[in-house]
C-alpha cells in the first residue's frame, strides 16, 4: 500500500507540472493531507482504545498449551484497519524471553475478544505480558503505540507445575529413632506418655502400667490411658536449584532437579510419610520449608519451590541454610537433590546433625562417576537426565 500511495503521489505531482489542472491540484492536495489525516483519527481512536489482557489459568504442566484472552474495547466510531499486539512470556527456570504477534483489525464501537496460546518446554512460573501495542492505518503510512496506561493486565502468570514419576522405591522406618514432635495423630493412639490420647475401659491385653488408678477408683471399673501417637516428620527433602556449570542444558537440569523431588514427595505422600521440601530462596535470602501431609500441601510445597526459582549462588546456600537454621528438627533421612556436590557442602552437611542418613542425588553433571563424598556418612547417587526412574531403581528412602 504505501508503495501505491507514493506512486500515486509522484503521478499527481507529474500531472500537475504538466496541466496545472484543478483536478490534478486536488489529487495532489488529497494525497498530501492524507497521511495527516489517518494520523489524526489514529490519534483519536488511540484515546478510545483498551487492552484487557489475562490468562484464564494459574497451572499448567510441560507441553500443554497455556491460553491468553485479549479483550479489545473501542469507543470510538473509527475502525483500526491493522493493529500489532506483541506479547512476551518469560520462564523464570530459562530466564529466556520469547514473544508471540497478533495481527488483527479493531472494528468500531465494537468489543472484540482474541485468543491465543503458547507452550512452555520448561518448569517455572511464566510472566506474561503485552509489550506493546502497535496501529497502522489503512495504507500503513502512520504507526503509533498504544499507551501502557490502556493496557490492563488482569492476570498474566502460570505456573508450570511437575509430574511424578511412577516411583516404587522401598521406603525405610525411621520411627525407632524417637524423633521428637509437638503434632499428635488425633486419629491414632500411640506409645508416648507425655500426651493421652483417650481414656477407656480395661481390655484383655492392656498393659497395667497404663491404668489410671484415680479414675478407677472413681468409677469401680479398670480404666486404661491411651498414649498418643506424635506425628513426626522423619524426612527432609532439600532442593537445591543452582545449576552446574557442568550442565549443558541448564533448563533442562532444573527440570530434572524439581520433577524428582516432586516425585519423591509425591512417594512419601502416597504411603502416608509425613515429610518437609525445603529450598532457599535466591531473591529473599530465606529458606522456604514447608511440610507435606496431604495432596493440597504436596502441591504448595511445589509450588513455593518453583517460586524460589533458579539460584544463582553455588550449592551452599540451601545446604548452609537448614544446616543453621536453629528452628529445624531433626530428621531419620535427609535427601539432598542437586546439580554440584562439593567437598565443602559435604563436610557442612554431615557435621550438620539434621538427620541420621544422609543421600545426595546427584542430578545433570558431566563427571557424575568422579562424583564421591569424603564423608563415609553420605551417599552419592548419580541422576542420568534422560533416565531419572532407572537411575534410582535402587534408591531405598
Amino acid at each position: 500500500m504505501l508503495f501505491i500511495y507514493i506512486t500515486l503521489l509522484i503521478v499527481s505531482v507529474f500531472f500537475y507540472i504538466l496541466y496545472e489542472g484543478v483536478l490534478s491540484l486536488m489529487m495532489l492536495v488529497f494525497l498530501t493531507l492524507m497521511p495527516i489525516v489517518l494520523f489524526i483519527f489514529n490519534l483519536y481512536v488511540r484515546s478510545k482504545l483498551n487492552f484487557v489482557v489475562n490468562i484464564d489459568r494459574t497451572t499448567s504442566t510441560i507441553g500443554q498449551a497455556v491460553p491468553v484472552n485479549i479483550m479489545i474495547y473501542n469507543r470510538s466510531l473509527i475502525p483500526v484497519p491493522s493493529a500489532e499486539i506483541t506479547i512476551d512470556y518469560t520462564v523464570t527456570s530459562s530466564r529466556n524471553t520469547e514473544q508471540l504477534k497478533i495481527n488483527t483489525p479493531i472494528f468500531p464501537n465494537n468489543v472484540q475478544n482474541l485468543s491465543t496460546n503458547f507452550i512452555c518446554e520448561h518448569l517455572g512460573t511464566v510472566n506474561c505480558t503485552v509489550k506493546k501495542v502497535k496501529l497502522f492505518d489503512m495504507l500503513k503510512l502512520t504507526r503509533m503505540n498504544v499507551r501502557k496506561a490502556n493496557i490492563y493486565q488482569d492476570n498474566n502468570s502460570v505456573m508450570i507445575m511437575p509430574e511424578a514419576f511412577e516411583l516404587t522405591n522401598p521406603i525405610a522406618d525411621y520411627n525407632d529413632l524417637s524423633i521428637d514432635s509437638d503434632i499428635f495423630s488425633p486419629d491414632k493412639p500411640g506409645d508416648d506418655p507425655s500426651e493421652i490420647f483417650a481414656i477407656r475401659e480395661y481390655a484383655d491385653g492392656d498393659r497395667m502400667t497404663r491404668i489410671h488408678w484415680k479414675l478407677t477408683a472413681k468409677t469401680d471399673n479398670l480404666m486404661v490411658k491411651d498414649y498418643s501417637l506424635p506425628l513426626t516428620d522423619n524426612f527432609l527433602i532439600l532442593v537445591d536449584t543452582y545449576i552446574s556449570e557442568l550442565s549443558e542444558d541448564p533448563a533442562y537440569t532444573y527440570d530434572t532437579i524439581i520433577s524428582l523431588s516432586f516425585s519423591l514427595s509425591s512417594l512419601l505422600q502416597e504411603n502416608e510419610k509425613r515429610h518437609r521440601v525445603a529450598c532457599y530462596d535466591d531473591l529473599s535470602g530465606d529458606l522456604c520449608e514447608m511440610q507435606v501431609s496431604d495432596d493440597q500441601s504436596l502441591l504448595d510445597a511445589s509450588a513455593a519451590i518453583l517460586n524460589c526459582h533458579m539460584a544463582s549462588q553455588p550449592d551452599m546456600s540451601t545446604i548452609a541454610a537448614a544446616a543453621y537454621d536453629e528452628t529445624n528438627n531433626k530428621y531419620g533421612h535427609l535427601i539432598l537433590v542437586c546439580s554440584e556436590f562439593t567437598d565443602k557442602a559435604s563436610a557442612v552437611l554431615s557435621s550438620s546433625g539434621l538427620a541420621a542418613r544422609y543421600t545426595v542425588l546427584l542430578c545433570g553433571s558431566n563427571n557424575l562417576s568422579e562424583m564421591q563424598s569424603e564423608s563415609s556418612d553420605i551417599d552419592i547417587i548419580p541422576v542420568s537426565e534422560d533416565r531419572i526412574e532407572q537411575s534410582i531403581a535402587e534408591f531405598a528412602l
